[in-house]
């Protein structure tokens, strides 16, 4: 009989845990202090100690996580949807844009345009250059013309240019020689002849004179120059006494045997009457 009640006794000892919550409780409970659940019918099923089943662990970290990145990624697209809207040109800020453009090509159009005429004009150009640049020889040996008559240095130059020529212009050594030997056989040994070089008032430098009498080329009266040697002794004065000398003629000096460069004023006759039927000058012509 001991036995018997020392078995039930221990049989309620190990059974007294809720079924529900499983928590230790008063074998004589009929309500569990802790979950507060009837546990009078279900008191001796229950083993011991009973089994409750565990309830899952949320996950919270995970969907923290979760939340953060699906709000960073809503923030983020409504920061690009704001920018879209606000950087989004206007209507007038598209056609001042247009215009700029415009202006822009206009100008690339206007610089290429300016690029293809100053393409197209640089050959003109250069040929002209070509055509204005100074030929020392220019083009060597011509044909000239002996006049004799009482003239100024200008009226020898306009006739000279009405002929169809011009008031020499002696370039070289050849053609000065060529020249020379047309003057002694035509034994004009007593004449003076103007040739087309000059300079101008107050300046000391002798050029030739173009066909419009405006000075080109290298400077006549220095000692770089092909005729330095051929000027009469003492020349050029560039005046004598009041009188300015400003052109150049050619004069055979029988001092010493050859024919000489000297330089004189315009009109030769209006100081030294006495050289009347002694004044010529020399047209030359190329053709």
């Amino acid at each position: 009989m001991k036995l018997y009640f020392l078995a039930k006794n221990c049989e309620r000892i190990r059974n007294m845990y809720c079924p529900f919550c499983g928590k230790q409780i008063p074998d004589d409970s009929s309500f569990c202090p802790e979950c507060g659940n009837d546990i009078r019918d279900s008191w001796e099923k229950q083993p011991y100690p009973p089994e409750i089943p565990r309830q899952p662990q949320k996950k919270t970290g995970a969907a923290k996580i979760i939340l953060i990145v699906i709000l960073i990624l809503l923030v983020i697209a409504a920061g690009v949807i704001a920018a879209i809207i606000f950087l989004k040109p206007s209507p007038a800020d598209k056609a001042e844009t247009k215009t700029k453009s415009e202006s822009v090509k206009s100008d690339k159009e206007d610089k290429s345009d300016k690029s293809a005429k100053d393409e197209a004009k640089a050959p003109a150009d250069e040929e002209e250059d070509e055509e204005e640049k100074y030929d020392p020889t220019e083009g060597g040996i011509h044909r000239y013309e002996f006049i004799i008559a009482d003239v100024t240095w200008s009226q020898a130059f306009a006739d000279c240019k009405s002929r169809g020529g011009y008031l020499v212009r002696i370039n070289s050594e050849e053609e000065y020689q060529y020249i020379l030997k047309q003057l002694d056989a035509g034994s004009y040994q007593k004449i003076q002849f103007f040739i087309g070089g000059r300079r101008d008032s107050g300046s000391s430098e002798y050029y030739w004179a173009d066909e419009d009498d405006e000075l080109y080329g290298d400077q006549i009266n220095t000692s770089s120059y092909w005729c330095s040697s051929e000027w009469l002794s003492g020349e050029p004065s560039f005046r004598d006494g009041a009188n300015e000398e400003e052109y150049l003629d050619l004069l055979y000096y029988k001092n010493e045997g050859r024919w000489t460069w000297n330089d004189a004023p315009n009109d030769i006759l209006a100081v030294v009457p006495s050289f009347s039927g002694r004044i010529g000058y020399i047209c030359e012509y190329e053709d």
